[in-house]
């Protein structure tokens, strides 16, 4: 079954708008496909790029980082939003280096998908960040980033997956298929996992879960 391509909605009325650093908050009425009217509140996002890096041991990068709108420190992948005239890929080369004080060499691209399409357009941009190189000085990134760079095994992640609160199965995907060290049916998971990322949000256990059927199926672990 294919995914289905854009159908915007008609903006009949921009009712109030408010700017707030990148992103954009309006409520809008509107004409849907279903020609219902209605009146919705929506954020305009400029995207972001997410990215998974794997050491050469296998280790997997991620961020514990303070995040004030869930009042909590949660376990991430380096990822930001894209700055003006940004390629995806620019973005999260600028994003790793700043957060998790790494390089890498090869990037594999997994697709994109749909964090929030409930009331945000924002798009995330799935990436493989491998053949890391420590640098000496971490570039300086925002002010307001509270970060602890950790490094795990990949099969650690289903001890911790309870405290964390969210990461897409895209990303999961591009951990278990990073981290492997068999390179047999690489370009098949991925362009399975390009499919499956589109649009789903799933939480640590099932997304694992979930991936080690994609690799069993290419013996890859």
């Amino acid at each position: 079954m294919s995914i289905p391509g854009p159908e915007p909605s008609e903006i009949i009325e921009t009712k109030a708008c408010l700017d707030a650093k990148k992103i954009r908050f309006e409520i809008n009425k509107f004409l849907l496909p279903n020609s219902m009217e209605g009146e919705f509140g929506i954020i305009r996002h400029p995207g972001a790029a997410l990215a998974v890096p794997i050491t050469d041991s296998g280790e997997v990068v991620i961020l514990r980082q303070y995040r004030f709108a869930c009042s909590r420190r949660i376990l991430e992948f380096p990822a930001g939003t894209l700055e003006a005239g940004e390629s995806p890929l620019e973005s999260i080369k600028r994003e790793v280096q700043e957060e998790s004080g790494y390089s890498a060499k090869k990037w594999d691209n997994l697709g994109e998908m749909l964090p929030c399409p409930g009331y945000s357009d924002e798009t995330i941009h799935l990436f493989l960040a491998r053949d890391l190189t420590k640098l000496n000085q971490k570039p300086e990134g925002d002010a307001d980033e509270d970060i602890e760079v950790i490094k795990i095994a990949p099969e650690k992640l289903n001890e911790i997956s309870g405290s964390t609160i969210l990461r897409t199965i895209g990303a999961i995907g591009l951990l278990f298929l990073g981290g492997t060290k068999k390179a047999k049916g690489f370009t098949k998971s991925i362009n399975k996992l390009q499919s499956a990322s589109a649009a789903l949000a799933f939480s640590f256990g099932k997304a694992l879960k979930f991936l080690r059927g994609f690799a069993a199926a290419d013996d890859l672990l």
